[in-house]
């Protein structure tokens, strides 16, 4: 798994009061990432195609593809290009990666200021002057582009397939590619809902943040195409699936669950997240948690329209951070050692032998947490449309130790199920 520096994300909520924060312009800001599979641009690249009744033997044909999710790009990847006039993009522009070949023994590797320059010019003379773009930043033979809107991105790529951006220099553009530039944690819950019902859900999850502004990574809203959910099942939001109960008349949890951690600072915010929850029963249901696995200090929730996972408050925690909860219903040691494999972290172990209770908890950083509880009184059942996604170093490694095999979703990223059924997404960063 990838490291990544707490520095990068604002939770300083969870560790102080701000009575000054309006809590209107709170919610209405973009807290919670939605993404849209509709809204994916098509991918148009260069294929070698090698043949021995072809003269040359190897031809070079433009094609256009559709992607199934977008490459996701670091937001501090590359070197600034000096004459950005707007500075880095940020996550809601329409962002591009350009890539370019050297011509065979140029000895080229590396895009100078010069060639974004000329090839700005060049790329917008193309497409005679319909297509407005801006270069960011640059990295080896790859280039950051902003474009000013999703039909600019489009023209480019239909004169790119038309064959009218001829050589640059020694340069020959291969790939144009719409990708998601970001900071992610190590970890964070993806909930997937039916075309539509997106906004309403980012809304009712951001109301929740209402002493936050800035970008909460840690629970993302995707939109996915018909019939393209986590586990390729649709959610369904009929009442057998939001409440499920056993034969003793215990409740069944999602068995993946977000808990946010306050300190005793921070205690005005914990109440008026709370107060969310008490005050629109429509849109939240609390949810009793046995005793044996919860403090005094924790209340728990979920949402009552939406299959999806668990949520938590914890009121009084010595530390501000964030914690990923999986509740295991059988072999402890077996999931376990699947996480420890999948974070590269060994965990913090605490048993009570005699009260059948078992905790496992992975650091994944100073204010991220991931915790396995176990415990006889507690039944749990996969989310059907909830992933948790981890950022890999090398997911391809990562993909070819896993048992039992993995599926490729499409730019880097893959799917595979832990020992109790949860889908995982693992993913690649270009950074």
């Amino acid at each position: 798994m990838a490291a990544v520096k707490d520095e990068e994300f604002n939770l300083d909520f969870l560790n102080a009061d701000n009575l000054d924060q309006d809590e209107t312009d709170a919610v209405s800001s973009r807290v919670i990432q939605l993404e849209r599979d509709s809204e994916i641009a098509s991918r148009y690249l260069i294929r070698k195609i090698f043949s021995p009744h072809l003269d040359p033997p190897y031809q070079h044909h433009t094609a256009v593809e559709t992607s199934q999710r977008r490459k996701k790009v670091h937001s501090d990847w590359g070197t600034q290009v000096g004459k950005a006039r707007h500075g880095v993009p940020h996550q809601d522009d329409l962002v591009a990666l350009l890539t370019f070949e050297a011509a065979p023994n140029s000895g080229i590797v590396q895009l100078d200021e010069a060639f974004v320059t000329k090839v700005t010019e060049i790329l917008s003379k193309g497409s005679g002057g319909t297509v407005k773009l801006e270069p960011t930043c640059r990295s080896g033979l790859q280039l950051l582009v902003k474009f000013s809107s999703p039909a600019c991105y489009k023209a480019l790529g239909q004169c790119f397939l038309d064959g009218k951006i001829e050589d640059i220099s020694y340069f020959k553009l291969v790939e144009i590619q719409a990708i998601s530039l970001i900071t992610p944690p190590p970890c964070y819950i993806e909930i997937a809902v039916p075309t539509g019902d997106g906004v309403q859900l980012k809304e009712t999850l951001t109301s929740l943040l209402v002493s936050h502004r800035s970008v909460f990574p840690f629970l993302c809203v995707r939109e996915p195409e018909y019939n393209k959910f986590c586990n390729g099942d649709s959610p369904t939001n009929s009442p057998a699936s939001k409440t499920r109960r056993i034969d003793d008349g215990g409740l069944v949890m999602p068995s993946v669950g977000i808990m946010l951690m306050y300190t005793k600072q921070a205690q005005r915010n914990s109440e008026r997240c709370l107060n969310v929850v008490k005050s629109n029963p429509s849109e939240w249901q609390e949810v009793n948690i046995p005793q044996a696995i919860s403090e005094e200090d924790e209340v728990y929730f979920k949402a009552a329209n939406n299959e999806g996972p668990l949520f938590a408050v914890k009121k009084l925690s010595p530390c501000p951070g964030v914690r990923i909860v999986i509740f295991v219903n059988r072999d402890m040691d077996e999931v376990e050692r699947f996480y420890s494999m999948i974070t590269g972290k060994t965990s913090l172990a605490y048993n009570k032998i005699e009260e059948g209770l078992s905790y496992r908890k992975f650091p994944l950083s100073d204010k991220l947490e991931l915790q396995l509880v176990s415990h006889p009184s507690v039944k749990s059942h996969p989310v059907k449309n909830s992933a948790l996604c981890f950022m890999m170093n090398d997911v391809n490694k990562m993909c070819s130790e896993i048992p039992g095999g993995v599926r490729n979703i499409g730019e880097g990223h893959w799917q595979v199920k832990d020992p109790e059924g949860n889908i995982l997404v693992l993913y690649s960063l270009l950074k």
